[in-house]
């Protein structure tokens, strides 16, 4: 194909919507991949990702004083405790588990940030966008332990999307 014809080729807006969704998927299953093979006995471990997910189980039997400590400081942060809490009431108990239900996020991520790079720049900018965040594993890296920073993910992202649109 000529050089000239890929230049000058429009993403439409049906395409862009086809080819992000296709992104988030592809990234969601790398994502799955990575946690159940590459990183399930690190989250089978009990270390420090125990600690988000007792707070978890805490949140969704009521205790929202899991949240705090004595000195009235977050222990943990209070947004990803609550995401957790959310998914422990509807049976998601495990560190595994709870893991992977961190895809329903990196989902998102991928369509904020495609969709932020579309108000930017473009549909042809938005989709190399979502299909870097997608294989990148600056954003899939921390899925190996059940940690807070997996929600840079898609905070970003939605943030800049808001902020442009």
């Amino acid at each position: 194909m000529d050089i000239k014809k890929i230049q000058n080729h429009k993403v439409t807006l049906s395409q862009f919507r086809k080819y992000l969704i296709i992104s988030a998927f592809t990234g969601v299953i790398w994502r799955l991949i990575w946690i159940n093979i590459w990183c399930s006995r690190t989250l089978r471990t009990p270390d420090y990702t125990w600690g988000y997910s007792g707070a978890a189980s805490l949140i969704s039997q009521g205790h929202l004083n899991a949240l705090t400590n004595p000195g009235n400081q977050a222990v943990l942060p209070p947004l990803f405790s609550i995401y957790l809490g959310i998914n422990d009431f509807f049976g998601i108990t495990t560190p595994l588990a709870q893991a992977n239900a961190l895809c329903v996020l990196f989902f998102l991520g991928i369509i904020f940030s495609g969709l932020a790079a579309r108000q930017i720049a473009g549909n042809r900018a938005g989709l190399i966008t979502c299909w870097l965040v997608a294989l990148s594993p600056n954003s899939w890296l921390y899925s190996s332990h059940l940690i807070a920073e997996n929600l840079i993910v898609i905070l970003v992202p939605a943030v800049i999307y808001t902020d442009y649109k």
